[in-house]
């Protein structure tokens, strides 16, 4: 698929993206009107369209403002105080979103809706005050209300009102306009009622559900591409340039049995183009003519009809008379204040007129079914607005950059992630539109710079995304300037930009290779090399001398790999009980080359003990092993682990607790200082005052092991530490922590009864004497 280029008018030249959503409407020639008879003192809602129709809508669930706030002019209100300006502004930018969106306006060869433009325009009021006012982010982040419709609306992809309103083509509008469409063989099936209903109500609202109005799927066909889509996918823009117009993601209803199946569009007539994937359609069988008849036959039934005294409920289905020989039925949707909002079931257009326009028409008029149905095209996506898709993430970003004061820099981060900001710009980079991309992924290098912001970004599944739009970039082989390669390289530096932390848990060797393939691609950007650079000295971390960077051999590679490195890796052994003894030893183990290292852990040629970052270790959770994870180990830590303690103490054997290897058994370590160790101990010993009977002290033994990334590394300079609590109960004795005894079984810890605990103790009672039954009597010299 064709990269979409970042200028904006081509983008909107673009007829496809993954919204659908309210936009410009297609409307008929005045000669495909002719015999519809219409009130004057009846206008349609206007709108800034050269087009006179009115454009499709998409409603909230509560309307509550006048529509006429659609079509005011630029905003007029008293300043004030700057922040009173500020907060009467994001007032006006939320209130777009509370009404019907029907205008729609001519921009750059596409038709944008008038409120969606309109809150473009507040918007950028907005930021634009509060850059000048020097304002802080504070007051605009704890406006929830306003920064979660920012968010909502930034998820253009996303189900449910409110959304920002698709574009129109204004060469898909002449595609049938003109009628050309009539030459394209199609399929008609009926579509889903559940999610019929769902699209009507994005169109009429609440007055929807008290009507069944008819929706069908169009598949179209035609000669097929060598990737199996069919020739509707190509759209004919610009200067006849094939645009490619990708498939739907979204999966496809199951489809009821269409009663009279169509092969062609021919006797359907297609009243407006909603957007690119939706049509109003007349699906009368007698087509205009049908319609003319029918509004005839309404005016001579209901001659002698009197006004509605009563002003009628939203939902109900009145008559309209235009002439004498005519009247409409309409639906009613909305009121504004003495007037109603109506939608014409069998010409498809939105009116506001005075209620006392309308009449009550006979029963048997309001069960006939509506003449205009939504046709929806699924192989075909509709372009949200752009503009205001980039000015959210303006905004974004503007309230990134604030100079906040010092106590609430540190918790911007955790509102923006709160208020799901993080997620829906690290989300934004797999965005059809480039330029959307590149401003995302800017906005989320500036987040870095927070503090906590590269722990936020990696845990909002940024580096996921990066990595694999980077392979596109480099499988794509573009030799243009790659504005979007250096900006995510430059997030990824970002992300890991001094802090070992992140870089250990997170970075991989992939992510080295990917930026040298970047490095070593022929370029004309200059910036992009000395980037791809700086990014890979972050990841290596060469700034230290006494540290090698990481070697790609030694990632992921179990101990029985490493013996062909010449490293020291030993099998177990019984001597390993001289790392397990029961005595307190120091915080790191005495250089002992003789005697081999427990499994997963290996020598240094000084003959210290440590671990290898990312090795992973012979061993997983089983009897007397525990692998634990751990981030850190404080207090309220140790206390989760004192249930594994006490149930290995319960086995009677010699027991160790791994604090730093995932269950998997990969090695990551904690990050502890020398004051963190001694805090660890101490509250590890504070949490050994619960056990009960108390536990010696020769029972108990902490190792703190340095966790280096290769051998070569300083022993004394290591920060990161698998902490190894080794435990051993007296035989014979039952542990228990307030009352309640823990049991240690196929690699579970579990709470015990007392007939759990009576079994246990019987079953080691047996194995203890069947031991002693087997050993040899003593014999008399």
């Amino acid at each position: 698929m064709e990269e979409v280029p970042c200028s904006v008018t081509d983008d909107f030249c673009v007829p496809n993206a993954r919204a659908v959503r309210s936009s410009a409407h297609e409307c008929l020639n005045d000669s495909s009107r002719a015999g519809s008879n219409r009130d004057t003192n009846a206008s349609p809602l206007p709108n800034n369209s050269p087009l006179s129709r009115p454009p499709f809508g998409s409603w909230s669930s509560g309307i509550r403002a006048s529509l006429a706030e659609c079509q005011k002019g630029p905003l007029q209100m008293s300043r004030g105080t700057d922040v009173q300006h500020v907060e009467a502004l994001m007032s006006r930018f939320k209130e777009h979103f509370t009404t019907v969106h029907i205008g729609h306006k001519y921009v750059d060869g596409e038709f944008v809706c008038v409120d969606c433009y309109s809150a473009m325009e507040t918007l950028v009021e907005i930021r634009k005050a509060a850059i000048k006012e020097q304002d802080d982010s504070s007051r605009l982040l704890r406006d929830e209300e306003f920064m979660k419709l920012l968010v909502k609306l930034s998820m253009f992809d996303s189900p449910g009102l409110p959304r920002i309103c698709s574009v129109t083509c204004s060469e898909t509008r002449t595609l049938y306009e003109t009628g050309a469409y009539r030459n394209l063989k199609a399929t008609v099936n009926v579509h889903e009622d559940g999610a019929g209903e769902e699209l009507w109500k994005g169109i009429l609202g609440k007055a929807a559900e008290s009507i069944r109005l008819p929706t069908y799927t169009v598949n179209f066909h035609g000669p097929r591409l060598r990737d199996g889509r069919s020739s509707m996918g190509l759209r004919t823009v610009g200067r006849g340039a094939l645009v490619d117009v990708p498939r739907s993601n979204t999966p496809r209803t199951k489809q009821k049995v269409n009663p009279l199946p169509k092969s062609d569009l021919r006797k359907w007539s297609v009243v407006r183009c909603l957007d690119d994937r939706h049509l109003l359609v007349c699906c009368c069988a007698a087509g205009r003519e049908g319609v003319n008849s029918l509004n005839n036959i309404l005016a001579k039934c209901h001659r002698d009809s009197r006004p509605r005294k009563h002003r009628p409920e939203v939902g109900e289905i009145m008559g309209l008379p235009t002439s004498s020989e005519c009247m409409l039925r309409v639906l009613v949707v909305d009121f504004v204040s003495d007037a109603a909002v109506v939608w014409t079931l069998d010409e498809g257009d939105f009116l506001k007129l005075p209620c006392r326009r309308l009449v009550d028409l006979l029963p048997s008029f309001k069960c006939l079914p509506p003449s205009i149905g939504l046709a929806v095209l699924p192989d075909v996506n509709a372009a949200p607005f752009l503009g205001l898709l980039r000015e959210c993430i303006g905004f974004f970003q503007a309230v990134v950059n604030f100079h906040d004061k010092g106590a609430f820099l540190q918790t911007k981060i955790r509102m923006l992630t709160s208020l799901g900001v993080v997620e829906v710009l690290s989300n934004l980079l797999e965005c059809f539109d480039c330029a959307t991309r590149t401003a995302s992924a800017g906005c989320l290098t500036q987040l870095c710079e927070l503090q906590d912001g590269g722990r936020a970004v990696l845990e909002a599944g940024c580096l996921r995304k990066v990595r694999g739009r980077l392979r596109k970039l480099v499988e794509q082989h573009r030799h243009d300037p790659r504005t979007e390669e250096r900006t995510l390289v430059n997030l990824l530096k970002a992300v890991f930009f001094r802090n070992d932390e992140l870089r250990y848990q997170y970075a991989d060797l992939d992510d080295v290779l990917l930026l040298k393939e970047i490095q070593e691609r022929p370029s004309p950007d200059e910036n992009l090399s000395q980037t791809v650079q700086d990014c890979l000295e972050t990841l290596l971390d060469p700034h230290d001398e006494s540290r090698r960077p990481v070697s790609p051999k030694l990632v992921a590679m179990r101990p029985e790999q490493l013996k062909n490195l010449d490293y020291s890796v030993h099998t177990p052994h019984k001597a390993m009980e001289h790392c397990y003894g029961l005595g307190a030893g120091p915080a790191h183990a005495d250089p002992q080359s003789s005697v081999p290292p427990p499994p997963g852990s290996i020598l240094t040629p000084s003959g210290h003990r440590c671990y290898l970052l990312n090795t992973l270790v012979p061993f997983h959770s089983d009897e007397t092993h525990e692998l634990q994870p751990l981030l850190d180990l404080e207090l309220a830590s140790v206390h989760s682990l004192i249930k594994f303690i006490c149930s290995f103490l319960n086995t009677w054997q010699l027991c160790t607790i791994y604090c730093g290897i995932t269950s998997d058994g990969l090695v990551r370590g904690l990050q502890l200082s020398g004051k963190g160790c001694d805090t660890v101990r101490s509250s590890i010993d504070s949490a050994m005052r619960v056990l009960e009977p108390c536990l010696l002290p020769q029972n108990l033994d902490v190792k703190f092991v340095p966790v280096l990334r290769t051998t070569q590394d300083v022993y004394e300079a290591a920060s990161f530490f698998v902490v190894e609590i080794s435990v051993h109960g007296v035989p014979r004795t039952v542990y228990s922590i307030k009352n309640i005894c823990f049991l240690r079984e196929r690699g579970q810890s579990y709470k015990a009864t007392s007939q759990d605990v009576r079994a246990w103790i019987a079953k080691l009672e047996e194995t203890r004497c069947k031991q002693a039954s087997e050993e040899p009597l003593p014999t008399n010299t």
